[in-house]
């Protein structure tokens, strides 16, 4: 959420679809887009465009790291979709999708239990 609308020209959206076992998180803007020469490193830990580029760094790299990471721990994936200016389609789209209705890794509930 927070580089799309950092980086989003005019408009963010965000669409939640539920499907029989499958829950979608789609985050899209019609910023810049992500060029491809830089899209196969977009989830590596600690990689950023400015590092890239040689620059100094204005983030850590572990944003969509963690979030890819957190994605698969939990049975889903998260993917990108992002076409690069001067493309007219120009924007990125980051979608999330999990299975719906099952319990987190270890069996848990997700909720924190009181303890006596």
């Amino acid at each position: 959420m927070d580089n799309a609308l950092r980086h989003a020209a005019s408009y963010v959206e965000v669409a939640l679809t539920r499907q029989e076992n499958t829950l979608t998180i789609t985050v899209w803007d019609d910023g810049p887009g992500i060029p491809e020469r830089y899209q196969p490193y977009i989830f590596d830990r600690g990689w950023t465009p400015e590092t890239a580029r040689r620059e100094e760094r204005t983030s850590s790299g572990l944003g969509l790291y963690i979030a890819r990471t957190l994605a698969e721990q939990y049975g889903g994936r998260l993917t990108l979709n992002s076409a690069a200016a001067p493309d007219p389609k120009q924007h990125t789209a980051f979608v999330l999708t999990l299975p719906a209705g099952q319990a987190p890794p270890g069996g848990g509930t997700g909720k924190k239990s009181k303890k006596h």
